[in-house]
């Protein structure tokens, strides 16, 4: 059975800081009003989507001991790409050095949601290695005197390595337009005695101790502070994170 393991990951930030009391000064709000509704201190502005997820590629390559040449399929979940075409995924290809497959998934804030899924579809048909990359420079299309954007929207880019694993599978449910309940679909899993790691993604944080009860490996929950989508990486990389 054809499953999908994260070996490797990489993020990368521009260098230039903006803080909540540069805005404050920049847009006559208060720091405190930023902070309270986004829980935003900085953001970092410049570069290109391009060069940005490249960087992180070579991150994500690195800590996973591998090489460019380690790669099938390249896949950029984008909604700020340089240019309307080629897209991204091909400039991040030329950066790198290699050949290979390369797609764009153009889905705003859920976009590297569905880049993954759509990695471990492409494992399902017998790719091996793929490079998942979330990059955007929204500084580029946000106007900097709005304060309802430019307190949200900055720039960076981060890239997760996905590898076949065979012996294991992976099963996704989104608790927001079920078919059954996670908690229900778990249930089926292990009746059938299937092994499988499950995720379930569910605006209902009240429902993760029921579904970690009835055998869920990998619980997520809407929406995700920076601290729990840095958690939940660490929890996927295991010991390569620390």
């Amino acid at each position: 059975m054809r499953g999908a393991s994260v070996i490797g990951c990489g993020a990368v930030l521009p260098p230039t800081v903006v803080t909540s009391a540069d805005l404050e000064r920049r847009l006559g709000t208060r720091e405190g009003w930023i902070l309270e509704r986004s829980g935003i201190r900085q953001r970092h502005i410049g570069g290109t989507t391009s060069d940005l997820a490249a960087q992180a590629a070579r991150m994500a390559l690195s800590s996973a001991g591998l090489s460019e040449m380690d790669i099938d399929l390249v896949i950029v979940a984008t909604s700020t790409a340089d240019q309307t075409m080629p897209a991204a995924s091909t400039a991040v290809q030329e950066a790198l050095g290699i050949s290979c497959g390369g797609f764009d998934v153009d889905a705003a804030c859920a976009g590297y949601v569905y880049a993954l899924i759509s990695a471990y579809g492409f494992i399902a048909l017998g790719y091996e290695r793929i490079l998942v990359i979330g990059a955007d420079v929204y500084s580029r299309i946000t106007d900097p005197l709005d304060r309802s954007t430019s307190v949200l929207f900055a720039d960076g880019a981060a890239a997760l390595r996905v590898v076949c694993e065979r012996g294991c599978d992976l099963l996704v449910s989104d608790q927001r337009m079920p078919v059954m309940t996670g908690v229900e679909l778990l249930q089926a899993v292990r009746a059938a005695g299937l092994g499988i790691p499950i995720i379930i993604i569910s605006a209902d944080v009240t429902a993760e101790s029921a579904a970690r009860a009835a055998g869920a490996t990998r619980f997520i929950y809407k929406p995700l502070t920076i601290m729990q989508i840095r958690e939940l990486i660490r929890t996927w990389l295991g010991p390569q994170m620390s």
